[in-house]
C-alpha cells in the first residue's frame, strides 16, 4: 500500500476509535463520518472540543430536536473545526429556519442543506442560494418524480452553491444520468445513478469522460470480487473521476484500503462490507487530495424498520455530501491563514 494511503487509513482508524470512546452510543456510520472529516483535513479528532460543542447544542436545542438526532455528530464536528463554534451553530439554525419555512417539522436532510450553505460561506447570500436550491429541486422532482426524494435535498444544496447556471446544471445532470444508464449499462440502481450525476453536474469538464471512468472502475472492482454497492454508496466513486490515475491503479488501492480496514476491524461484519468499501474509496480520494467532486472548481415489516432504513440513507448522505463539503471548506480556510 502506498504510504499516502496508509497514513490516511491509520489516521481514520485512530480518529474513529477516539470518537467511539467519547460517543459510544452514536451510530457507527455517524462516527465514521466524523472521523472522515477530521482525517480529510489531516487532524486528530479533538474529542474534548466535540464534547464542549455538544454542551452548546444542548443549551440551544432540546433533547428531542432533529438537530440532536441523526445529524448531531456531523454538526458537532463542523462546530469543532470552526473558529467560533457558537456562531457556527447560530448560522446553521438561522439558515435552517429559512429553508424550513412553511414546514411543520424539522427535516434532517434540510438541516444538512443548511450546514452545507453555511459551510461554504454563503450564509450572507442565503436568500439567493435558497431560491436556486428550490428551483433545482422542483425541476428535478418534475423530471424524475419517482427518483427524486428528500435524499436529493443536500445534492440540490451543493448544486445551488455552485456558480454554474441552473439550466446548465440540470442539462448536464440529465445527460450524465442517461449516459450512465443507457451507454454504461451498470448494475447500480437508478437512484444511485441520479446521485452521481448530480455530483458531476456541479463541475465543468467532460462529463461523458467522467461517466466512463466511473463505469470502468465499477466493472474493475466487480472483477476483483469487491463488495460494490449498487445503491447509495455507489456515489462515493464520484470524487475518483477527478483523479488522473489509471482505473486499475485506483481499483487496486480501494481493494487494499478495504482489506486494511477489515484487518483493523472497521466494519468487520459481513453485512457492512459495502459500507467499508465506500469508506475505502473515500480514503483513496482523500489520499490524492480530492475531497469533493467540486474541489477542482474552487456527504421490512414495521415502522421501526422503515425508520432505520431511512436513517441509513441519511447517514450515507452525510458521508458523501456533508463531510466532503466540510473538508473543502476547512482546506480553503487553512490556505487563507497560511498566506496571511
Amino acid at each position: 500500500m502506498e504510504t499516502r494511503l496508509q497514513e490516511k487509513c491509520d489516521l481514520f482508524i485512530k480518529n474513529r476509535e477516539a470518537i467511539s470512546k467519547k460517543f459510544p452510543f452514536e451510530k457507527s456510520l455517524m462516527k465514521a463520518a466524523a472521523a472522515l472529516i477530521f482525517t480529510g483535513v489531516g487532524k486528530e479528532a479533538d474529542v474534548e472540543r466535540l464534547g464542549e460543542c455538544r454542551k452548546l447544542l444542548a443549551k440551544r436545542k432540546g433533547a428531542f430536536s432533529t438537530f440532536r438526532a441523526v445529524v448531531e455528530l456531523p454538526l458537532l464536528t463542523r462546530m469543532a473545526l470552526s473558529e467560533d463554534p457558537e456562531q457556527c451553530l447560530e448560522d446553521v439554525i438561522a439558515v435552517n429556519k429559512k429553508l424550513q419555512k412553511g414546514k411543520i417539522f424539522d427535516n434532517a436532510y434540510i438541516i444538512l442543506a443548511a450546514i452545507l450553505i453555511c459551510d461554504q460561506g454563503k450564509s450572507d447570500r442565503v436568500d439567493e442560494v435558497i431560491e436556486k436550491y428550490n428551483e433545482l429541486f422542483k425541476r428535478m422532482d418534475k423530471k424524475h418524480p419517482f427518483l427524486t426524494s428528500d435524499e436529493d435535498l443536500s445534492y440540490a444544496a451543493l448544486m445551488a452553491l455552485s456558480d454554474r447556471d441552473t439550466d446548465l446544471i440540470l442539462k448536464d445532470m440529465e445527460e450524465c444520468y442517461l449516459y450512465l444508464k443507457k451507454n454504461c449499462k451498470l448494475g447500480a440502481s437508478s437512484n444511485a445513478l441520479q446521485g452521481i450525476s448530480e455530483l458531476f453536474a456541479m463541475t465543468d469538464g467532460n462529463h461523458q469522460e467522467k461517466c466512463e471512468r466511473i463505469a470502468a472502475l465499477y466493472k474493475l472492482l466487480k472483477e476483483k470480487k469487491a463488495e460494490v454497492s449498487d445503491g447509495t454508496e455507489f456515489t462515493s466513486f464520484g470524487p475518483l473521476a477527478e483523479i488522473d490515475a489509471a482505473g486499475e491503479v485506483l481499483a487496486d488501492e480501494i481493494v487494499e484500503a478495504d482489506a486494511y480496514l477489515e484487518e483493523n476491524k472497521v466494519f468487520s461484519s459481513s453485512s457492512d462490507k459495502k459500507t467499508r468499501l465506500m469508506i475505502a474509496a473515500i480514503l483513496v480520494a482523500q489520499s490524492y487530495g480530492i475531497v469533493s467532486p467540486a474541489a477542482g472548481n474552487t456527504f421490512i415489516t414495521g415502522s421501526l424498520e422503515i425508520i432505520k432504513a431511512g436513517q441509513t440513507a441519511l447517514m450515507v448522505n452525510i458521508i458523501l455530501n456533508v463531510a466532503p463539503s466540510m473538508l473543502s471548506s476547512c482546506s480553503k480556510k487553512e490556505e487563507e491563514h497560511a498566506t496571511e
